[in-house]
């Protein structure tokens, strides 16, 4: 297991968000959407909207999969309003680093052709940081 990725023994967080988490690592953001939905049903406050920016990064990147550049950075800026005003590190989660990964991604998939790219190294992922 590499630093950072969740671990499934791991009571912090909810089991869903975890598995998001690695759903999204795989690039498998339909199912990683999914996963974070599950939990935003029954959040609240900070957390629900924390969820809702997960969410809308994992659908902005589908869209990508998907060849919908327009879908996916409409979708992209949705998810930033929800991260606004929440702390710097939410759920272990470094937001900042996270929309800028995201942010380049889509970047380089506008300028690329065929949009996107199956390296996995050149995909966003989720680093989940270690308590301070």
């Amino acid at each position: 297991m590499a630093v950072g990725e969740p671990s499934s023994g791991d009571a912090t967080f909810p089991e869903e968000y975890l598995k998001g988490i690695a759903l999204f690592n795989d690039g498998d953001y339909f199912e990683a959407h999914e996963a974070w939905e599950e939990l935003w049903l029954v959040s609240t406050g900070e957390e629900k909207r924390f969820l809702q920016g997960l969410i809308q990064c994992a659908a902005a990147l589908h869209h990508i999969q998907l060849q919908r550049l327009g879908a996916a950075r409409r979708t992209f800026e949705r998810s930033r309003l929800r991260f606004e005003g929440l702390p710097a590190r939410y759920m272990s989660l470094d937001i900042s680093d996270f929309v800028g990964q995201i942010e380049t991604f889509i970047s380089r998939c506008t300028r690329e052709t065929p949009v996107g790219d199956g390296d996995p190294s050149r995909r966003p992922a989720i680093r989940l940081c270690p308590a301070p």
